[in-house]
């Protein structure tokens, strides 16, 4: 089942990674297109305990969202 995060900041980027890497299919939502385009592009990068992780996932601005959405995480 697509999981849908809307927020592709601090929190809902780490949970979105997290989920990639554990194998869901997951698309990030966020209004900042520069933001948006830059995962698009180099997938994106979590820093924790200075060891850095790029994850590659989907990403859309709201307008980019379809209809079919089973399951939102605000």
């Amino acid at each position: 089942m697509p999981i849908t995060i809307y927020g592709a900041g601090a929190i809902g980027g780490i949970t979105g990674a997290a989920l990639a890497r554990a194998g869901h299919d997951v698309l990030l939502v966020d209004s900042y297109v520069p933001h948006v385009e830059a995962i698009t592009t180099g997938g994106l990068t979590i820093e924790r305990d200075g060891t850095a992780t790029t994850t590659r996932v989907r990403a859309v601005a709201p307008e980019g969202l379809g209809e079919q959405l089973p399951l939102v995480v605000l």
